[in-house]
């Protein structure tokens, strides 16, 4: 977190990236502890005291919230959850250091579209590989079921450095919600790479996708299964853009897990090829070799570099798939060119697998209202019309 200050053009940092999240042992299980306050698995508030550089956390009644306005210590804030749907909150900071303070209002409230019918827990799951980091993971089940062993959508998310909160004000926990009424869990991964942690481990992904968070999610879904929460004859797997890279490899990597469908949206199938179309070439060069190799515009791809970036593809591993697979691309992406999806939805189909293709006049996002709706009844359709065969 930097301070710039324009009367003496000069810059300086106030809180810095270089802490290391600490473990904590606590009655249900190992934790992450509150050491690296830019990294946190919640959207929450902090007041930031110029002078000490201390970042206080502020309160708030709801699991995450954004903030909408500050002004002569008048906050707007909008709070949500997983099934809490958007409420608006007004407060006053009382900012009497060191304990300041916000007292909230509710002054908007959907609750005749009440979702209490929907269960959200999470889970810190320790790294085979490496017992120093946790995963952590959100399962979203209808009241119902939610300890019973039931059919699961494996939803990890893209970026891949991001992370999957407990908020509604994303498209994957809002989908989340919705496939609760059709009686789905859905288990949401915040693997290796993602942020919530510490800088360290956003960084741990580099040069390994394909690789360490693939194994990540498998973890996390058979942490579940051994638990009895999830149902491992009744997987889906379905993910977009960097989440579709990955249910593409989990669906060749892991066949044997007999997943019952696949949906991936504007996915990443050939790091090698993926630079021809994307406007982040350099993307595709990092996660697949660190600082080990850059991409340059001049230059031409060595063969065993384009090797090693195939390798590290879906692509390597699509003879092995066999679980029917629901491609959904935009016609104007560009982010991850259609000839990526296109690509991978060709080879299915010529090696017998059971394969659809839709593909919209959208971008990467594919978040046209009218394509939203239309996306979330075709996906829904696919899942049901596989998931019993």
């Amino acid at each position: 977190l930097m301070r710039y200050t324009f009367e003496s053009k000069s810059c300086e940092t106030l809180v810095d990236t270089d802490g290391r999240r600490e473990i904590i042992n606590t009655e249900s299980g190992p934790k992450y502890g509150n050491v690296c306050a830019l990294y946190h698995s919640l959207l929450r508030l902090y007041l930031i005291d110029l002078k000490t550089r201390h970042l206080i956390p502020i309160d708030f009644p709801l699991p995450s919230v954004q903030l909408m306005d500050f002004r002569d210590n008048l906050v707007i804030a909008v709070g949500s959850a997983i099934n809490v749907k958007p409420n608006v909150f007004v407060g006053r900071l009382d900012d009497n250091i060191p304990e300041p303070s916000i007292e909230w209002s509710q002054i908007g409230t959907n609750s005749s579209d009440s979702l209490k019918d929907i269960s959200v827990e999470s889970y810190w799951i320790p790294v085979t590989e490496d017992p120093n980091k946790l995963l952590t993971a959100i399962l979203v089940s209808p009241q119902a079921v939610k300890s019973e062993a039931a059919p699961t959508i494996v939803l990890p998310h893209g970026g891949p450095h991001v992370i999957d909160y407990n908020t509604y004000m994303s498209y994957s926990n809002k989908f989340a919600s919705m496939v609760c009424s059709l009686g789905f869990k859905t288990l949401l991964v915040n693997y290796r790479g993602s942020l919530g942690v510490d800088e360290e481990y956003v960084s741990s992904l580099i040069g390994h996708v394909g690789d360490r968070d693939v194994k990540d999610v498998i973890q996390c879904v058979q942490y579940l299964c051994d638990r009895g929460l999830v149902d491992s004859h009744r997987l889906v797997l379905y993910g977009a853009s960097h989440g579709g890279f990955l249910v593409t490899h989990l669906s060749g990597q892991y066949p044997h897990w007999n997943f019952k469908v696949c949906v991936s949206e504007n996915p990443v199938i050939d790091l090698s090829t993926n630079p021809d179309g994307t406007d982040i070439p350099d993307w595709c060069y990092v996660e697949a070799f660190g600082t080990s190799l850059s991409y340059k515009s001049d230059a031409v791809l060595e063969s065993m570099s384009a090797k090693v970036m195939s390798e590290r593809s879906p692509i390597h591993w699509a003879p092995n798939v066999k679980v029917p697979t629901l491609m959904v691309l935009g016609k104007r992406d560009r982010r991850v060119p259609s000839t990526q999806g296109l690509k991978y939805y060709r080879l299915l189909k010529a090696r017998g697998v059971k394969t659809r293709c839709y593909v919209y006049d959208d971008g990467h996002c594919l978040a046209d209202v009218s394509v939203d709706g239309d996306l979330f009844v075709n996906v829904c359709l696919w899942i049901l019309q596989h998931l019993n065969e």
